[in-house]
């Protein structure tokens, strides 16, 4: 238990580095006022600090109970054998009083709030949000598509006017968060410090013009197209539509809520997305918030003068390994990746796959670690190691703390020098990257995709 706490009081201070991270709680936390949604789901560290291994265990036996829990099951199964599977597994665990959750409500936003953080980025992370209703209201179709209209993809009105046309922001969109209770309508842009105000008076413009000329049918049309396809995207894999039907039950208590919702979707008119927006995009409703660099804030602040980023360097040693090395003290994290030249290019058809296997079994023991030894040894100092292929390369990466840099230079150089491939392992791989290999004969995008490549490199790897 001690050891687990360690690890996640680390995920606690590795958030607390993320720029990104931090400028989402701080919109959340301004825009609720009681509501848990203004809460990080990791939780406060100064309430897990006082968390006791009986406190937690207490809490485990009190809500994972079988009348709490939901099972989904999707794909080629027979549904009785799984029943009664599930029902001779459980007879042991009977059912258990449950203590109803208090969830308070949050009350209407009575005006504009703001909040204007420094952190240690040289960007400004810049949030507008209005209240919109839970997602079973049945205006959360016409703001959903608003939200599309408004930041999704490189044709909407945010992207072309604020990002292309007025050179304000390196990346601008809009979200509509409509989970179980009331939600938001957002949009997000990071930003030149400088620019921060001129962007937000420029957001608020194309926000005053739809809600007072609306926006066009070619727009709202794309925007439903948008829509569906996101939904049927989903449901090409078993476990898309798996997830469909956890969240239509746990959400709403409708197992056809998704279909109901597209039917919606496809009903909503131009006057409903005006109305939308001149109801819930109101200045009194709205929030306001950004993290800026440190000394950006104040008109008569200094501005501070951030870490230095040093220049790409590169070595070369006399066996031919090349090394890249880019110095940046702005956070004390450091990353790590080993890459070769491999992929597609150096295989044939007799062996192809075997790099994608290669780096699946790399992590599986050396001739000083186990699997689970290796596993432990990172996790347990925060940190994490990975192995990818691709089309050209082959890649064995670390990130770590910069405390635990002597650590995650030992593990990497022991999986690169020492790996065992052990058999039983390989066996194993081969048998998840088949069945990848089938996964995505499941989805028709990735199919067409290979007929194409096969079609365009007829001779080529």
């Amino acid at each position: 238990y001690a050891k687990e706490q360690e690890v996640i009081r680390r995920e606690f201070a590795m958030g607390l580095d993320d720029p990104d991270r931090q400028a989402g709680l701080l919109l959340f936390a301004t825009a609720y006022q009681r509501h848990p949604y203004r809460l990080p789901v990791i939780g406060e560290i100064e309430i897990y600090n006082q968390l006791t291994q009986e406190q937690v265990m207490q809490y485990y036996k009190s809500r994972y109970v079988p009348n709490n829990l939901t099972f989904i099951v999707v794909g080629d199964v027979d549904g009785e054998k799984v029943h009664q599977q599930l029902a001779d597994f459980f007879k042991s665990y009977p059912e258990k009083s449950l203590k109803p959750v208090f969830v308070p409500e949050e009350p209407p936003q009575l005006g504009r709030r703001e909040a204007h953080n420094e952190f240690a980025t040289e960007l400004t992370r810049l949030s507008l949000a209005w209240h919109i209703p839970e997602i079973t209201n049945p205006d959360v179709p016409a703001l959903d598509l608003l939200s599309t209209i408004l930041g999704e993809g490189r044709s909407s009105r945010l992207y072309r006017h604020v990002r292309e046309q007025a050179g304000l922001a390196f990346s601008v969109s809009a979200f509509s968060y409509t989970p179980g209770d009331p939600g938001l309508l957002g949009v997000d842009a990071t930003v030149d410090p400088k620019k921060r105000d001129d962007t937000e008076k420029l957001i608020l413009q194309i926000i005053a013009e739809v809600k007072q000329a609306g926006v066009t049918a070619d727009e709202l049309m794309k925007a439903k197209k948008m829509s569906l396809s996101h939904h049927l995207d989903a449901l090409t894999t078993m476990r898309g539509q798996a997830s469909d039907l956890g969240s239509n039950w746990l959400l709403t208590r409708n197992l056809s809520f998704s279909r109901d919702y597209l039917t919606a979707v496809q009903k909503v008119t131009l006057d409903d997305i005006r109305r939308v927006a001149a109801r819930y995009l109101v200045d009194q409703n709205l929030t306001v918030a950004s993290l800026n660099p440190k000394g950006s804030l104040g008109a008569k602040q200094e501005v501070s003068k951030p870490a230095a980023v040093t220049e790409i360097q590169k070595f070369e040693l006399s066996n031919g390994l090349r090394l890249l090395v880019r110095e940046d003290p702005r956070l004390p994290l450091v990353s790590m990746s080993a890459v070769f030249r491999s992929g597609l290019l150096a295989e044939t058809p007799e062996i192809n796959g075997i790099t994608r296997l290669t780096a699946r079994v790399l992590l599986k023991g050396t001739k000083t670690r186990t699997a689970e030894q290796i596993a432990n040894q990172i996790e347990a100092i925060g940190g994490s190691i990975s192995s990818d292929a691709g089309n050209n390369s082959m890649s064995v990466g670390v990130h770590v703390m910069k405390p635990d840099l002597k650590t995650g230079v030992d593990l990497l150089c022991d999986v690169l020098l020492n790996a065992k491939f052990p058999e039983k392992a390989v066996a194993r791989e081969k048998e998840v990257q088949i069945a990848g290999v089938k996964q995505e004969e499941e989805q028709l995008t990735t199919v067409a995709r290979n007929i194409l490549r096969q079609a365009l490199f007829t001779d080529h790897p």
